[in-house]
C-alpha cells in the first residue's frame, strides 16, 4: 500500500484519546478496513516506536511516522534458502517482504524454482 510513505503526522488536541486505527483512517482518508491493512504491515512508528495495535490510544503531540518503503527486491536477491529436500524448503524471509500475493515470496519462489505447486506454510 503506497498511501503516505515518508509522511509524519502530529496528534492534535481534538484527536487526543483517539485510537490509532481511527486516527489513521481519518488522517489518510481511508476506510477502517484499509487503515487496518496498513497497521498490519507494521510499518508505523509512534514517537519512534513501531506500533501496530489498532486500539492504541494516542495523546496530543504524539508523532506518527510512515517511513518510505522501497519496492520489494527481487526474490533472487533477498530470500536465502536455508534447507531444501524433496518435501520441504526453508527460507530466510527478509523483513518487509510479503509472503503471499502477486509480488510475494511464494510467487517469486514458484517462478525461481519452477515449482508451481509450492505452497507457503508459516511458523
Amino acid at each position: 500500500m503506497k498511501i503516505a510513505d515518508g509522511q509524519t503526522y502530529r496528534v492534535t488536541p481534538d484527536e487526543d484519546g483517539m485510537s490509532l486505527l481511527d486516527f489513521v483512517a481519518r488522517r489518510l482518508g481511508l476506510s477502517r478496513r484499509r487503515a487496518k491493512t496498513l497497521l498490519d504491515q507494521r510499518n508505523l512508528f509512534i514517537n519512534g516506536h513501531r506500533t501496530w495495535m489498532a486500539r492504541h490510544k494516542l495523546k496530543t503531540g504524539d508523532r506518527l511516522d510512515l517511513p518510505e518503503t522501497r519496492p520489494s527486491a527481487r526474490v533472487d536477491d533477498t530470500a536465502r534458502i536455508l534447507y531444501r529436500d524433496n518435501v520441504m524448503l526453508v527460507i530466510d524471509k527478509p523483513c518487509g517482504q510479503s509472503a503471499v500475493g502477486p509480488r510475494g515470496l511464494e510467487t517469486g519462489l514458484r517462478k525461481r524454482l519452477a515449482c508451481p505447486s509450492l505452497c507457503a506454510v508459516h511458523r
